[in-house]
């Protein structure tokens, strides 16, 4: 891999740094999130799947990959940069690319360092493919707090209402309801806090929405938590056959229907040789499968 960086301040100077050029695998992968229509449903062509993925390495760069749901090749699309409204140049964190076919514009929710809250963004051009520089301003929701991240956003028919789902400080659930997509939204339910919870998608499980998030700070925090999307009550772990060998992996499950059967995939992501210093070192990409009968 070769890499190089560039230091840019609000108002400052861009500053190249030295360019470096390391033997590996590749890079650390992290914090898939499925592209989806604005009712939350993965946008699918020719049976191909599209996950924003932070890739690791020097600082957090946002790549797109296109997923082939039977063969689980992921292929190189995109690449993704955020401009910010108050002049700042900064990677964008776990973003999550909306195409709302209601005004055909594509949305990018993510989170942003300094200070660490919920932004957005908006283009007209597709940002899976090629590389593109996204304007983002801070997300107008309630009660911003520093360690807010992870969100979900979708559009709920039956209520009206735009949703928003993310883990307020690093360590809750919180759920908010807006009747625009790019802000206004008010808090309606937080969850009970517990140590960590990260990593928030909204996913379907036979049929119905559940929340999935990534949880703890240790190795042996290696579990997924399922919650009800009502009431964000906690409900279940997903049950995995195998360790991923990390914690705070997310739960970012695809569902698909192949005639009497649901296919269910997830992704996640394990976390290698972590410290009390750092446990962002990203390192395996990990695929579990389960096959359920329909009714």
């Amino acid at each position: 891999a070769y890499y190089w960086s560039v230091g840019v301040e609000a108002d400052g100077e861009g500053r190249i740094l030295p360019s470096k050029q390391v033997l590996s695998t590749g890079v650390g992968q992290a914090d898939f999130r499925i592209c989806t229509y604005e009712d939350g449903s993965p946008i699918c062509e020719s049976n191909q799947y599209f996950l924003c993925v932070s890739s690791r390495l020097a600082g957090v760069g946002q790549t797109v990959y296109a997923y082939d749901l039977n063969t689980c090749k992921f292929t190189l699309i995109g690449a993704m940069q955020g401009f910010f409204t108050d002049g700042s140049v900064r990677g964008m964190v776990a973003p999550h690319i909306i195409y709302n076919r209601k005004d055909g514009a594509w949305y990018v929710f993510a989170h942003w360092s300094n200070p660490h809250c919920l932004c957005v963004g908006k283009t007209l051009r597709d940002p899976r493919y090629g590389y593109n520089e996204i304007t983002c301003s801070q997300l107008d929701y309630s009660d911003i707090m520093k360690g807010d991240e992870d969100n979900f956003v979708y559009y709920d028919d039956e209520r009206g209402e735009w949703i928003l789902i993310y883990s307020k400080g690093s360590s809750t659930l919180s759920l908010q309801r807006s009747d625009r997509i790019d802000g206004g939204y008010k808090l309606i339910k937080q969850s009970d806090a517990v140590k960590s919870l990260t990593g928030i998608n909204v996913v379907r499980i036979g049929g119905k929405r559940y929340v999935v998030s990534g949880f703890g700070w240790t190795p042996e925090d290696d579990r997924n938590k399922v919650f009800s999307i009502d009431d964000l009550s906690y409900l279940y772990d997903l049950n995995l056959d195998m360790p991923t060998g990390g914690f705070r992996g997310w739960g970012t499950i695809l569902d698909v229907v192949e005639g009497e059967e649901t296919k269910y995939q997830l992704l996640t992501f394990d976390r290698i040789n972590p410290t009390k210093v750092d446990n962002w070192q990203y390192g395996n990409t990990y695929l579990y499968e389960a096959v359920e009968r329909n009714k």
